[in-house]
Order: C-alpha cells, then sequence, then structure tokens
C-alpha cells in the first residue's frame, strides 16, 4: 500500500506509537498533524531527498517538543516556515516519498541526525538569526542550527 492511501486509522496507529510528542487525544487531530508535516515537508525539502526531508520533518519535531505545541500550531507558527505565507496549501498527488519520509520520522523509525537542529535555512541565504546559533548539520542544500 503506497503511503498516499493510508486511511485514518493506520495513520492513527502510526502516530499514537510517538509517545514523545505533544499531540492531541482525538484521532482527526493526528490525521491532521501528519498531514501538516507532509505540507511543510512537501514545501520545504521536496528536492532534498529523502535523508533532507526527514531533516526538516526532525526539525519540526524538535520544535514541537522544546516549545510544547502541536505539529500544525508549530507549521503554521507566524514567520517559522515562508511557504506558509505564499502558499495556499497545494499538495501534488503523488509526494509518497514525502509521506514516507514523514511517516518514518513521526513513528520514531529516524533517530535525530540533526543534532537537535531546531532551525535551518537553504544554503544560499544568511538570515540574521544564524550568528546567534550553533551550526550543527549541513545536509543537502540547508545548514541545520540549534542555540547555543
Amino acid at each position: 500500500m503506497s503511503y498516499q492511501t493510508l486511511k485514518l486509522p493506520l495513520i492513527s496507529l502510526m502516530l499514537l506509537s510517538c509517545s514523545t510528542m505533544h499531540m492531541p487525544d482525538n484521532t482527526n487531530e493526528y490525521a491532521d498533524s501528519y498531514n501538516c508535516m507532509v505540507e511543510n515537508v512537501w514545501h520545504e525539502a521536496r528536492g532534498e531527498g529523502m535523508r533532507g526531508m526527514q531533516a526538516v520533518a526532525l526539525v519540526t519535531m524538535n520544535r514541537v517538543k522544546q516549545r510544547k505545541k502541536t505539529i500544525c500550531e508549530i507549521v503554521y507558527e507566524p514567520r517559522q516556515f515562508s511557504w506558509t505565507v505564499n502558499v495556499t496549501g497545494y499538495l501534488p498527488s503523488n509526494i509518497d516519498d514525502v509521506r514516507k519520509a514523514v511517516a518514518n520520522v513521526m513513528t520514531n523509525n529516524v533517530s535525530d541526525f540533526t543534532n537537535g537542529a531546531t532551525h535551518y535555512h537553504a544554503n544560499y541565504v544568511n538570515p540574521l538569526w544564524a550568528s546567534s546559533m550553533q551550526r550543527v548539520a549541513i545536509i543537502g542544500n540547508h545548514h541545520f542550527y540549534r542555540k547555543q
């Protein structure tokens, strides 16, 4: 079965195993969290390969743990992910790799190879916040950071 055709109960089972996540108890909200993460990873890292997509998902999860918010709250927090300002939720139908990357991170099947990163940026930009943080990884075309 492709990840694109996963039904709500299977998604719920996958996400229920994530005991360290700050997630609501409502099954529909589990599916919403999965969908928010898929949308974020697709917009932020679809061209980065599996490791790059997982890295973006890991950063999102690190923020969830740090800020004690839901995935959707983190994804749509103002000024956090640039795509949320300009894009209206379009996703193509064939995004199985993105769904697989997200499912693997959200079910704790991937260790945090970003070394606890909570921020990242593309290698062609130099945001002001980067100088106040410690760079902990370079994965694909992104630089990953955490607080010093």
